[in-house]
């Protein structure tokens, strides 16, 4: 029998270390690439996107390597690139944003509207954001049917209660004519 190495105990630590370390690794990505929501992780100080899921890849139509290393209001996906500007700076200040209704553009210009909730966190000593994008706009589109359809509503009850109302106008003026006859 060998005897064993006086570093072999903490060659072994080492190796359970690197191993767990490799499992949380691969967890992360399974999770971050299974997402049901647009993810993309932005640099805190710059902006600039450092990585971005298949999810929000398929939601807006742009490759991989048309997100990565631009800023994020670099995109296109925004309506406005001084906006854009403006939210991010924000969210440097409050380290947290959310917006329940924002408008963004896919790649071939068709509109959609999602929830963008925003924070930073450290890691591995740097600041990062995280952006997590909810697709709502089957919600907004049933939300504006709704509206819609309760305006309809209100229409027929005013021009029933205005044509009511006329009808009574009228009548009054006929019976204030037949009295002075």
């Amino acid at each position: 029998m060998k005897p064993l190495r006086k570093d072999s105990g903490s060659a072994i630590e080492r190796r359970k270390a690197g191993n767990t370390l490799k499992s949380s690794e691969v967890r992360y990505r399974r999770l971050f690439e299974a997402a049901q929501d647009g993810i993309i992780l932005l640099d805190f100080d710059t902006g600039i996107i450092l990585d971005v899921n298949k999810f929000l890849i398929d939601m807006l139509g742009y490759s991989k390597e048309e997100f990565l290393n631009k800023h994020i209001w670099e995109i296109g996906v925004f309506e406005n690139v001084n906006t854009s500007k403006k939210y991010f700076r924000e969210l440097q200040k409050k380290d947290y944003i959310r917006y329940e209704d924002m408008p963004l553009e896919t790649k071939e210009g068709k509109k959609i509207f999602v929830e963008f909730i925003s924070n930073s966190y450290f890691e591995n000593g740097k600041k990062t954001i995280q952006c997590n994008i909810r697709d709502i706009t089957d919600r907004k589109r049933e939300e504006m049917e709704s509206l819609k359809d309760r305006n309809e509503e209100l229409e027929k009850f005013t021009n029933f209660s205005v044509g009511r109302e006329l009808k009574m106008t009228e009548l009054k003026k006929k019976i204030a004519e037949l009295e002075k006859k």
